[in-house]
């Protein structure tokens, strides 16, 4: 009987990455950031936003999210496991469930056991299609990659079969930030059918792409992917705003930016959406828009309600007040440290040096004069 390979149950779910003062680039969406440089004391709010400093990179992500999971960011992996008899089968599906569970000496074991038997081309692909995966989860990149290129070796594999591999090694190679390596395996399957529509292959060709200098391509297979999708994707989205940055072109990052916060909202989009509001001197808006995120709850950490707090400062000292009061009542800041000074500089430059000295107002009272209220 001839023997298929299907996708299996089994899905896991990677993201990929790369740490770097200057990317270029960060594959899969990852999660974009913002370096803060905060100046001591109160500053005018031209100065504040200036502080704000734009990331060219979309993100860190790591790989796998096995281990450290960014949930709905990340992109999908697939692994494929043939038509095998029903032990084979089984077999296979408890190395994927070790796999899930880290007992990875466990998946080694299963697998060596696996090979020492009699075994078609296909069953020995899903053996390597596993044993990529669990390298993969163990940050073993290399290794995933020679797990494939095993796979891919068989000349007897159908064309579905070899498209499916050489997408998830694209990924791999990408991820290992072997660029042009990555382009030569991903460009002749996500240009054409059937797997010309698989999101993740687009956008792991656009992010090779990105890495080898090809930035146009890389905005056009972005948006394909975000196309192929079905609408806007948080993914690409990033990778295009990253890219526009890299070029300089700050009108088009807020663009993009603004639809990220628009359809995707966090506090990594709206710190990124203020801090290239910054960078081109349209200061109120940056203050608009981190003020926007303050508002929605999306602004939790220590130093990005500091900025926000000094870049209020001069616009509206209570407003400045009162969100460190919230902070302090939430325990984001210490009275004790640079959040209690802010505090306390932000009540006497609002006229109620009174309030400096309590641990938080939190009285209506100043509530109706950081609102502008009588």
């Amino acid at each position: 009987m001839r023997r298929l390979l299907l996708e299996s149950t089994f899905r896991m779910s990677l993201t990929f990455s790369w740490v770097g003062s200057t990317p270029p680039w960060v594959l899969v969406g990852l999660m974009p950031w913002v370096a803060f440089a905060l100046a001591l004391g109160g500053a005018p709010l031209r100065s504040e936003a200036q502080n704000l400093e734009v990331s060219r990179d979309p993100g860190v992500r790591t790989f796998p999210s096995g281990v450290e999971s960014t949930g709905p960011r990340s992109a999908e992996i697939r692994t494929t496991s043939a038509w095998l008899a029903p032990r084979f089968q089984r077999k296979i599906e408890e190395a994927e469930k070790w796999i899930g569970e880290r007992r990875f000496a466990q998946v080694d074991r299963l697998l060596e056991d696996l090979e020492g038997g009699r075994l078609d081309v296909y069953e020995r692909v899903a053996i390597e299609q596993v044993r990529a995966i669990s390298f993969v989860h163990r940050r073993r990149l290399t290794e995933a990659v020679e797990s494939y290129r095993r796979a891919l070796g068989y000349i007897e594999l159908d064309l579905a079969t070899r498209r499916h591999l050489s997408s998830n090694l694209g990924q791999v190679l990408v991820t290992s930030r072997r660029f042009v390596e990555a382009v030569s395996v991903l460009e002749p399957i996500a240009l054409n059918a059937p797997l010309g529509g698989d999101p993740s292959t687009l956008l792991a060709l656009a992010h090779a792409y990105a890495g080898t200098d090809r930035e146009g391509e890389a905005v056009r297979v972005a948006e394909a992917a975000m196309e192929s999708s079905g609408g806007v994707a948080r993914e690409p989205l990033r990778l295009i705003t990253a890219i526009h940055l890299q070029r300089a072109d700050l009108e088009r990052a807020s663009e993009t930016a603004s639809e990220l916060v628009r359809h995707f909202p966090d506090q990594a989009a709206w710190l990124q959406l203020a801090a290239i509001y910054g960078r081109q001197g349209k200061h109120s808006e940056a203050l608009a828009a981190l003020d926007t995120a303050y508002e929605e709850g999306m602004i939790t950490e220590e130093r990005p309600i500091l900025l926000l707090a000094r870049m209020m400062l001069g616009q509206n000292p209570a407003r400045a007040a009162v969100i460190l009061d919230q902070a302090l009542v939430k325990g984001a800041i210490s009275p004790e440290g640079e959040g209690g000074r802010l505090r306390a500089e932000a009540w006497k430059a609002a006229g109620r040096p009174e309030l400096a000295l309590g641990s938080s107002s939190g009285d209506e009272e100043s509530g109706r004069h950081a609102s502008g209220r009588p």
